[in-house]
Protein backbone atom coordinates (compact mmCIF):
# COMPACT_ATOMS: atom_id res chain seq x y z
CA UNK A 1 0.00 0.00 0.00
CA UNK A 2 1.50 3.70 -0.71
CA UNK A 3 2.00 5.55 2.07
CA UNK A 4 -0.11 8.44 2.91
CA UNK A 5 0.92 12.09 3.87
CA UNK A 6 0.20 12.01 7.30
CA UNK A 7 1.68 8.03 7.84
CA UNK A 8 3.04 8.17 11.75
CA UNK A 9 6.75 7.09 12.65
CA UNK A 10 5.49 3.60 12.64
CA UNK A 11 4.63 3.39 8.53
CA UNK A 12 0.74 2.90 9.49
CA UNK A 13 -1.39 5.08 7.17
CA UNK A 14 -3.09 7.81 9.42
CA UNK A 15 -5.27 10.84 8.30
CA UNK A 16 -6.86 13.85 10.22
CA UNK A 17 -10.57 13.34 10.84
CA UNK A 18 -12.58 15.74 12.84
CA UNK A 19 -15.61 14.80 14.76
CA UNK A 20 -19.40 16.66 16.27
CA UNK A 21 -19.17 16.13 20.08
CA UNK A 22 -21.32 18.00 22.67
CA UNK A 23 -20.25 19.56 25.43
CA UNK A 24 -20.74 16.13 27.60
CA UNK A 25 -18.86 13.77 25.23
CA UNK A 26 -16.34 16.16 25.95
CA UNK A 27 -16.61 15.90 29.99
CA UNK A 28 -16.80 12.66 29.87
CA UNK A 29 -13.78 12.27 27.49
CA UNK A 30 -11.58 14.42 30.20
CA UNK A 31 -13.23 12.64 33.02
CA UNK A 32 -11.93 8.82 31.71
CA UNK A 33 -8.88 10.90 30.99
CA UNK A 34 -8.46 11.50 34.68
CA UNK A 35 -9.16 7.91 35.60
CA UNK A 36 -7.08 6.35 33.35
CA UNK A 37 -4.32 9.10 35.08
CA UNK A 38 -5.09 8.50 38.41
CA UNK A 39 -4.33 4.41 37.92
CA UNK A 40 -0.78 6.09 36.15
CA UNK A 41 -1.44 6.08 32.22
CA UNK A 42 -1.45 9.73 30.77
CA UNK A 43 -3.05 10.07 27.47
CA UNK A 44 -4.68 13.28 26.20
CA UNK A 45 -8.05 13.79 24.54
CA UNK A 46 -7.67 13.50 20.92
CA UNK A 47 -5.36 10.67 21.65
CA UNK A 48 -7.38 8.91 23.66
CA UNK A 49 -10.03 8.71 20.87
CA UNK A 50 -7.31 7.70 18.47
CA UNK A 51 -6.40 5.01 20.67
CA UNK A 52 -10.18 3.84 21.55
CA UNK A 53 -10.79 3.53 17.80
CA UNK A 54 -7.76 0.83 17.49
CA UNK A 55 -7.87 -0.64 20.96
CA UNK A 56 -11.72 -1.69 20.82
CA UNK A 57 -12.40 -4.80 18.60
CA UNK A 58 -15.38 -4.54 16.11
CA UNK A 59 -18.28 -6.39 18.21
CA UNK A 60 -17.36 -4.45 21.08
CA UNK A 61 -17.87 -1.29 19.34
CA UNK A 62 -21.06 -1.82 17.25
CA UNK A 63 -22.23 -3.21 21.07
CA UNK A 64 -21.70 0.45 22.72
CA UNK A 65 -23.36 1.97 19.29
CA UNK A 66 -26.44 -0.26 19.84
CA UNK A 67 -26.38 0.37 23.93
CA UNK A 68 -26.08 4.50 23.35
CA UNK A 69 -28.79 4.15 20.51
CA UNK A 70 -31.22 2.23 22.40
CA UNK A 71 -30.17 4.72 25.46
CA UNK A 72 -30.45 8.08 23.16
CA UNK A 73 -34.37 6.25 21.54
CA UNK A 74 -35.69 6.15 25.24
CA UNK A 75 -34.62 9.56 26.04
CA UNK A 76 -31.83 8.39 28.83
CA UNK A 77 -28.73 10.19 27.32
CA UNK A 78 -29.83 13.01 24.94
CA UNK A 79 -27.40 15.52 25.10
CA UNK A 80 -28.56 18.91 25.59
CA UNK A 81 -27.35 21.94 23.22
CA UNK A 82 -26.08 21.03 19.89
CA UNK A 83 -23.01 19.47 18.67
CA UNK A 84 -20.35 22.51 18.89
CA UNK A 85 -17.72 20.84 19.64
CA UNK A 86 -14.83 19.73 16.82
CA UNK A 87 -11.93 17.70 17.97
CA UNK A 88 -9.77 16.55 15.79
CA UNK A 89 -7.88 13.23 15.86
CA UNK A 90 -5.12 11.70 13.35
CA UNK A 91 -6.77 7.92 13.12
CA UNK A 92 -5.12 5.39 11.27
CA UNK A 93 -6.55 4.52 8.28
CA UNK A 94 -7.22 0.84 9.02
CA UNK A 95 -9.37 2.31 12.65
CA UNK A 96 -11.58 4.60 10.40
CA UNK A 97 -12.31 1.44 7.89
CA UNK A 98 -13.40 0.10 11.37
CA UNK A 99 -15.64 2.44 12.10
CA UNK A 100 -17.36 2.75 8.46
CA UNK A 101 -17.81 -0.89 8.67
CA UNK A 102 -19.67 -0.64 12.30
CA UNK A 103 -21.29 2.45 10.77
CA UNK A 104 -22.96 0.74 8.13
CA UNK A 105 -23.44 -2.65 10.34
CA UNK A 106 -25.71 -0.53 12.46
CA UNK A 107 -27.83 1.89 9.25
CA UNK A 108 -28.82 -2.12 7.76
CA UNK A 109 -30.47 -2.32 11.49
CA UNK A 110 -31.99 1.42 11.18
CA UNK A 111 -29.87 3.07 13.37
CA UNK A 112 -27.85 5.86 13.22
CA UNK A 113 -24.00 5.47 13.88
CA UNK A 114 -21.41 8.08 12.24
CA UNK A 115 -17.78 7.53 13.20
CA UNK A 116 -18.68 10.52 15.63
CA UNK A 117 -21.95 8.91 17.38
CA UNK A 118 -19.29 5.72 17.55
CA UNK A 119 -16.88 7.49 19.51
CA UNK A 120 -19.22 9.10 21.65
CA UNK A 121 -20.56 5.69 22.67
CA UNK A 122 -16.96 4.47 23.15
CA UNK A 123 -16.22 7.57 25.31
CA UNK A 124 -19.58 7.04 27.46
CA UNK A 125 -18.85 3.66 27.83
CA UNK A 126 -18.79 1.68 31.24
CA UNK A 127 -14.53 0.94 31.28
CA UNK A 128 -13.17 -1.57 33.36
CA UNK A 129 -10.25 0.97 33.69
CA UNK A 130 -7.49 -1.72 34.43
CA UNK A 131 -7.63 -3.22 31.37
CA UNK A 132 -8.35 -0.61 29.24
CA UNK A 133 -5.27 1.37 30.99
CA UNK A 134 -3.35 -1.78 30.02
CA UNK A 135 -4.66 -1.82 26.54
CA UNK A 136 -3.69 2.10 26.27
CA UNK A 137 -0.04 1.43 27.46
CA UNK A 138 0.46 -1.64 24.60
CA UNK A 139 -0.78 0.95 22.19
CA UNK A 140 1.25 4.18 23.49
CA UNK A 141 4.28 1.89 22.60
CA UNK A 142 3.11 1.01 19.45
CA UNK A 143 2.06 4.22 18.15
CA UNK A 144 3.70 6.57 20.63
CA UNK A 145 1.87 10.16 20.40
CA UNK A 146 3.63 12.20 18.62
CA UNK A 147 3.69 15.20 21.03
CA UNK A 148 5.59 13.68 23.97
CA UNK A 149 9.23 13.23 24.45
CA UNK A 150 8.77 9.66 23.55
CA UNK A 151 7.18 10.04 20.04
CA UNK A 152 9.04 12.80 18.85
CA UNK A 153 12.76 10.71 19.62
CA UNK A 154 10.87 7.76 18.22
CA UNK A 155 10.11 10.24 14.97
CA UNK A 156 13.53 11.29 14.64
CA UNK A 157 15.32 7.58 15.01
CA UNK A 158 12.92 6.30 12.47
CA UNK A 159 13.07 9.64 10.52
Amino acid sequence: MKKQPGADAGGAAESRVGFSFYEEDMKALRDLGGALRARGVRAKGVYLLRALAHIVPEDEIFAHGVTRHRLEQAGKALPAGDANKRPVANLLVEDQDKLDRVSDLLADKAMKGGRSFLLRALIHAPWELAALGRDLRKFKKEFPDPRTRAGRALKRNRG
